[in-house]
């Protein structure tokens, strides 16, 4: 098979050929902000302080999965946040987010983490407690702007600035 470039498609070719020097370190950079953006969310999220300990237990643990079996009128024990706000006792959860951007290949992947051995079982939840989606709902919230991000990506790409 022979592919022919003719005039305006070799125009294009050479403007692309020139770019492909930009593109990755301008990708890389907006995946950096991005992941640093995503890792901001997560730990304004589990900063919270709305309620103490004994607090939490006056209202009768309302987290708790029993809340969220039953029927009829006492269905649902009244939430003091929404669930994806951790409240903050110790500080361990929000000293221990992580977040790194790895290259493999032409590949870049942004990886959030948490270094307190208990994230999992807030994240996931357990038999006895609803989960707390604080990596989803975070993720959401960055979506948002992941627009701007390409956008600025793809004048940086082109030499228009950004």
């Amino acid at each position: 098979m022979k592919i022919t470039v003719t005039g305006n498609g070799r125009v294009v070719a050479e403007i692309i050929r020139g770019k492909a020097g930009r593109a990755f370190p301008a990708w890389r950079e907006a995946s950096r902000k991005i992941g640093d953006e995503w890792l901001a969310e997560a730990r304004k999220l589990s900063s919270v302080q709305y309620a103490s300990t004994a607090e939490l237990r006056r209202l009768g643990h309302p987290y708790a999965v029993r809340h969220f079996r039953r029927r009829g009128r006492r269905a649902r024990g009244m939430l003091p946040a929404p669930a994806w706000w951790i409240n903050r006792q110790t500080g361990r959860l929000l000293a221990g987010w992580r977040g790194e951007v790895k290259e493999i290949g032409r590949n870049i992947y942004i990886r959030i983490t948490n270094l307190a051995a208990y994230f999992i079982y807030l994240h996931f939840g357990t038999r006895k407690m609803i989960r707390r989606p604080i990596l989803g709902v975070s993720l959401r919230i960055v979506r948002r702007r992941l627009g701007d991000h390409y956008q600025a990506a793809q004048r940086r790409v082109h030499g228009l600035g950004g």
